[in-house]
């Protein structure tokens, strides 16, 4: 994580918080969970 972008790491967990109930909503576990691993290679 960038240190002068640290304050937005909230933001950006609540965001992603948001995704992962609407596309499990959807029934769209197993692309969330690409999509997440995808993002855990950052």
């Amino acid at each position: 994580m960038d240190a002068g972008k640290a304050n937005h790491y909230a933001d950006a967990v609540a965001w992603l918080e948001l995704a992962h109930d609407i596309w499990i909503e959807h029934g769209r576990k197993a692309e969330w969970e690409a999509y997440r691993a995808e993002l855990q290679n950052y």
